[in-house]
């Protein structure tokens, strides 16, 4: 069995050993949004919605035959609690922008270059560090309470296996991990006046760390003693949900947001992505991010109607929607620009345009800024991508796919399943406890592929043209226009 505590929902899924779903449980959560820029959750819903996700999966099946239990979970997403174990403040999730002061203070103190080298991030307000330094100057009163700072995965396994611990891969996103050591960067936390305590033991992924205790299997319906595996954030178990564990395959994941990931066996940082620790020993997982998927939610809840109905009028739109060109910034910008203060754009309209015509554009525009960061990744990494893997909720759509095809101009791989985090967490799992050999081998036998789009020419010219002519320079040269338009309303 999977757990995957997204940003939205917890999951809870049981795979064969060849990588086919048996049963699945959900149960969702929301964002909470008090004001511009500032994003926070209850953490509280996290471990109920998880039980309840599990004992729906439990429903079709024997819990006795199930062999281990392996997390993924959203990412930088973190919540202090007291010594108590009870919640001091909502969470803070990756998508809050409050910390922009103390991104800066960081830049400042330590250096954005060195920051980037100890860590693999160069600084950014979507890792946690910045909003604890936050909490700290604004929330005393609570910064002196904290007892520890969790993240999802330890939050999971203090309720799991009552331990409060975590792989070090899932506490990467935090940008306090040395990247080369793979520990706590102390340095950095000293210069910073954070204490070590204060943050979760570290332990290596895909390795068995506890098990099922007799409260977790009363709440959850699992059996009491149940292995449960250290397992890694939901980009990077979507890396092995994708099987991408060669330099030339890279995977485009369409969540909440859309993740563009490479494999590098060795330590590589540029400004195009961020460098992740990565499953596979010794070896690096090189993302960029964008909120495509925050997007597509966005604009169904603002514009109603479903997403089925939205895809039929705009796939009878030609490719470039008329003129019409988004840049999909709705929740700011991290590679390339990493600008704080960076807003979505759209550009172009006429009265010959419809909302359906929006729709479109905001599908090209994602695509167009993942081109833009994969030709940078590309060569950051000296190789030719060959293939991408298409995954997520949002590689159901067959306009998105054929779009992508036709931007990268590569053939598209769509996965056989939309989860493919949880899956990289069921590989975790049964590598974990010894079904396979080796990571690699399990994801080589537990992913499959369900269609492939092949890029159309006529459509490749078209958005090669757009592309190249007016996306890739089309937000630098609006960003002081941004930054203008910032101050004011912030």
């Amino acid at each position: 069995m999977s757990i995957d505590c997204g940003t939205q929902s917890s999951r809870a899924i049981v795979w064969d050993l060849d990588g086919n779903p048996k049963s699945v449980g959900q149960a969702g959560f929301e964002i909470l949004n008090p004001r511009l820029g500032w994003y926070e959750q209850d953490a509280g819903k996290w471990w109920p919605a998880t039980c309840t996700a599990i004992r729906q999966a439990l429903k079709r099946i024997n819990s006795k035959d199930i062999a281990a239990l392996g997390i993924s979970h959203q990412r930088e997403t973190f919540v202090p609690i007291s010594a108590e174990r009870k919640f001091l403040r909502y969470a803070l999730p990756h998508m809050d922008e409050r910390c922009s002061k103390q991104v800066e203070f960081v830049k400042r103190k330590v250096g954005s270059k060195k920051v980037h080298k100890m860590t693999g991030k160069y600084p950014s307000y979507v890792y946690s560090l910045y909003d604890i330094l936050w909490i700290i100057e604004n929330e005393p009163q609570i910064a002196e309470k904290v007892y520890k700072y969790l993240e999802v995965q330890s939050f999971l396994m203090m309720h799991l296996i009552d331990r409060i611990v975590t792989s070090y891969v899932s506490a990467d996103p935090t940008s306090l991990i040395n990247a080369k050591k793979r520990t706590w960067d102390l340095d950095l936390m000293k210069s910073l006046g954070l204490k070590v305590d204060q943050f979760p033991e570290l332990c290596p992924p895909c390795k068995a760390i506890g098990s099922i205790t007799k409260k977790a299997a009363k709440e959850t319906g699992l059996p009491e003693g149940l292995p449960v595996i250290s397992g890694a954030g939901d980009g990077i178990c979507a890396a092995l949900g994708t099987n991408t564990t060669d330099i030339y395959r890279i995977f485009f994941y369409i969540g909440t947001w859309t993740v563009l990931g490479g494999y590098s066996p060795k330590f590589v940082t540029d400004m195009a992505f961020r460098t992740l620790l990565h499953c596979i020993p010794e070896s690096y997982s090189c993302e960029a991010n964008v909120s495509g998927g925050f997007i597509i939610s966005w604009f169904l809840e603002n514009y109603k109607n479903t997403e089925k109905y939205w895809e039929g009028l705009a796939s009878k739109i030609d490719p470039g929607s008329d003129g019409l060109i988004t840049v999909p910034y709705w929740l700011g910008t991290l590679a390339p620009y990493w600008d704080p203060g960076s807003r979505g754009v759209t550009v172009g309209w006429s009265g010959i345009h419809t909302t359906a015509h929006f729709y479109r554009s905001i599908l090209e525009g994602v695509a167009f800024e993942h081109r833009l960061l994969t030709e940078k990744m590309s060569r950051a990494l000296n190789t030719q991508f060959e293939k991408l893997v298409f995954v997520g909720g949002g590689a159901k759509s067959e306009l998105w796919g054929q779009i992508t095809a036709d931007v990268f101009n590569l053939p598209i791989y769509v996965s056989k399943t939309v989860e493919s985090s949880a899956l990289g967490a069921a590989i975790i799992a049964a590598y974990g406890i010894g079904l396979y050999p080796s990571i690699q081998e399990a994801a080589e036998r537990m992913t499959h592929i369900e269609k492939r789009y092949e890029p159309e020419a006529a459509q490749v010219k078209v958005y090669d043209r757009l592309f190249n002519r007016v996306y890739k320079n089309l937000y630098p040269q609006v960003m002081k226009t941004l930054e203008a338009l910032e101050k004011p309303t912030s």
